[in-house]
């Protein structure tokens, strides 16, 4: 059996063919998608492959979708063990991940990338792309103490 059939195998039905309600509905396609990106990884994809600048630690942290923040997080972990970088930059915002996630509040993630060694104070950012910059500017004052 070819390696993407054996990914493919231990992934559970389609979200929309789970009989779950609301907020259940979205954890468990966070759950399924939290398999697929480790047998992703396990496969050996580069965690940092770029768009626009951007690695999958930064879309990780994005605006995009009703992913829980301890699920952003723990994608975040496993892209770290994988080898993700803490400080790429994206061509849009010019920011870390850590910046990302400050913007979108994920005070989850915040704390994953910080105990990962994630630095807080970035002497080659544009001061207005820094994570506390992107902190301040988005009003998170939770994040914010973290930092």
């Amino acid at each position: 059996m070819s390696a993407a059939r054996n990914a493919r195998a231990s992934l559970p039905p389609p979200a929309s063919q789970m009989s779950l309600p609301g907020r259940e509905r979205i954890s468990a396609t966070a759950s399924a998608g939290g398999r697929l990106v480790a047998a992703i990884l396990r496969y050996g994809v580069d965690p940092n492959v770029r768009r626009f600048g951007a690695t999958a630690l930064h879309f990780t942290a994005a605006h995009h979708g009703r992913v829980p923040d301890e699920d952003r997080a723990r994608f975040a972990a496993m892209l770290l063990d994988h080898g993700a970088r803490l400080d790429l930059r994206d061509d849009i915002l010019h920011s870390t991940p850590l910046g990302w996630a400050c913007r979108w509040g994920r005070v989850k993630m915040v704390e994953e990338l910080l105990r990962r060694g994630a630095p807080v104070e970035e002497s080659d950012a544009e001061p207005w792309a820094t994570p506390t910059a992107c902190a301040q500017k988005m009003g998170h004052a939770v994040v914010l103490e973290l930092l």
